[in-house]
């Protein structure tokens, strides 16, 4: 993400996801992207927006890319890709 010029941060908390957008929203970032993992499943991001959780992308963990990890944050955030 830093290579491609998305400002980026990474926390390694333990938080619930609304804790989780409530810290985002502090800092200012307009993008929040969690990773959920259960047992059960392989796992998936969710890409959300911190200003309207409604707009959310979900991705398995077996289809990311790093270009279409771009392309949906250059999206939220309204950027030419």
């Amino acid at each position: 993400m830093r290579y491609k010029g998305i400002n980026t941060e990474v926390s390694s908390q333990k938080k619930t996801i609304a804790e989780q957008i409530v810290y985002a929203s502090r800092k200012g970032f307009n993008i929040c992207i969690v990773i959920n993992r259960t047992k059960s499943d392989d796992g998936y991001l969710t890409i959300m927006s911190v200003k309207n959780t409604n707009c959310q992308f979900f991705i398995d963990f077996s289809d990311i890319c790093t270009e279409r990890l771009v392309k949906i944050v250059n999206e939220l955030l309204n950027k030419p890709h």
